[in-house]
């Protein structure tokens, strides 16, 4: 396996996981805009770890496209898409809240990780 690959996966994925915790442990605190924000964010670090292991470099180069990217992807489940969709939509305050973004962000990042580990058992095959 590449570990060059799988180092910047992790790297990403670990971005990620601060940033999603940081939305966790202050949904409370901050407003749900900030919420929304962060937890977008907290996608957009484990996304750009699943392009650079599915090399699906068409989903462009921010978080945002990377967002549109699976929100388009009719090759992943639906629930995915709209996930994706519901926290690229521009909006007003109260349309998704905070929890609800949260929800979303943990649909995504639960997708991400469970396609590395199809990544990583389907590389350590073709090792053998």
């Amino acid at each position: 396996m590449n570990k060059e690959i799988l180092n910047k996966v992790k790297v990403s994925f670990a971005q990620g996981e601060r940033e999603f915790q940081n939305a966790k442990q202050n949904l409370n605190v901050y407003y749900d805009g900030k919420i929304r924000t962060i937890a977008r964010r907290a996608v957009g670090f484990y996304v750009d770890g699943y392009v650079i292991f599915t090399n699906k470099k068409h989903y462009g180069n921010s978080f945002m496209n990377h967002l549109r990217g699976l929100e388009n992807d009719k090759t992943i489940p639906t629930e995915i898409n709209n996930s994706a969709s519901a926290l690229t939509m521009k909006m007003k305050n109260e349309e998704l809240t905070g929890k609800e973004a949260i929800k979303h962000a943990e649909i995504l990042i639960s997708f991400c990780k469970e396609e590395l580990n199809k990544f990583i058992i389907k590389e350590n095959r073709n090792e053998i």
